[in-house]
């Protein structure tokens, strides 16, 4: 159950917002909207505001916008999608996948003025010991306060690590608070060639600091910039062959939110924010039938100074839904591989 709510609540919302993207452009840019609707099947609610009639459906995994006009046979008047300037129509394309990658932004605040930001404490105190390295062979344990290595004072975590660092394989006596006492322990770092450093299987104790408004809308529009950037050079990497195709489909997608809803709300709203960010990077692909194969179409209507012929278009499609369907099968496989 807590699957399935999850599943609605996180498709349903990145598909509402994406579709109220191109409401919103179209709107703003005088074309006729005669029906906005978010999920699919049977009309459940529906009311009239102005010409545009809203309506919603029963399965909320889906959404349109039926702006009037959207080829030429349909354009009836000059606010018919196709009678607008092409910039306009760039506009509304685009829309959907542009609130796709602002509501990251809204989603990480709100997680970031809940949780706060997790960073280590400036003191050097033990946070967690991985269980069988040298750490817990030599009897350290969470919340222990490094005082001293070998008679020198050791005022912070950053200097109680570059000390392990350089002394790989060398007996380092601690002093070490333990609640209100001190204990002596000895301790060997082991050598790590992958780190290239001496280590003892410890973690820094790791505090939570509140942050305001300002600072959380900051670091969500940072952290969505970095997942942007990531995310182009994952897909150039895959194209030119330099990365597997590494791909979820639907079942996949559904398995890890019923797995992330699990964990908390706000590990919610963070899956749901990279999804997002993925769905709006996506749709901009210069693929047919997606925002960014309408997109290609457009510029080159722009180049050629008139539409392309309607037969061209058709075959656009139908390439389009070949390529969709192949990358959706695929991606299927690959789930079904994952669960079993």
């Amino acid at each position: 159950m807590l699957t399935f709510v999850a599943v609605v609540f996180v498709f349903g919302l990145l598909i509402s917002v994406h579709e109220i993207g191109h409401l919103i452009l179209a709107k703003l840019t005088g074309m006729h909207v005669s029906e906005f609707a978010l999920g699919f099947g049977p009309a459940i609610a529906r009311f009239t505001h102005g010409e545009t009639v809203y309506v919603v459906r029963l399965f909320p995994l889906g959404g349109y916008n039926k702006i009037e006009g959207m080829t030429v046979d349909e354009a009836t008047d000059d606010r018919a999608f196709v009678n607008k300037p092409l910039t306009a129509r760039l506009a509304v394309i685009v829309a959907g996948s542009v609130m796709n990658l602002v509501l990251p932004v809204v989603l990480l605040s709100v997680v970031f003025l809940s949780d706060g930001i997790s960073r280590p404490a400036e003191q050097a105190v033990i946070g967690e010991v991985i269980a069988g390295q040298a750490a817990d062979k030599a009897g350290i344990m969470a919340n222990d306060r490094i005082v001293s290595i070998d008679g020198n004072p050791v005022g912070s975590w950053q200097q109680f690590v570059d000390t392990i660092r350089i002394n790989a394989g060398k007996n380092l006596h601690l002093v070490i608070e333990r609640g209100q006492s001190q204990v002596n322990i000895s301790v060997v770092p082991v050598y790590d060639e992958k780190q290239d450093r001496g280590m003892i299987g410890a973690a820094p104790l790791i505090i939570n600091q509140p942050v305001g408004l300002w600072q959380a809308l900051t670091m969500s529009a940072q952290v969505t910039g970095q997942v942007i950037a990531e995310m182009v050079k994952g897909i150039y990497a895959m194209v030119a062959g330099r990365a597997p195709a590494d791909v979820s489909g639907p079942l996949g997608i559904i398995k890890i939110t019923g797995e992330v809803a699990e964990q908390g709300w706000t590990h919610l709203l963070r899956f749901a924010a990279f999804l997002s960010i993925n769905l709006g990077m996506i749709n901009l692909l210069p693929l047919p039938l997606l925002d960014g194969g309408h997109v290609i179409m457009l510029l080159i209507e722009g180049v050629r100074r008139r539409p392309l012929p309607p037969v061209s278009i058709k075959y656009i499609q139908i390439v389009g839904v070949a390529i969709l369907l192949t990358l959706m099968i695929f991606a299927t496989v690959k789930d079904i591989n994952r669960m079993f």
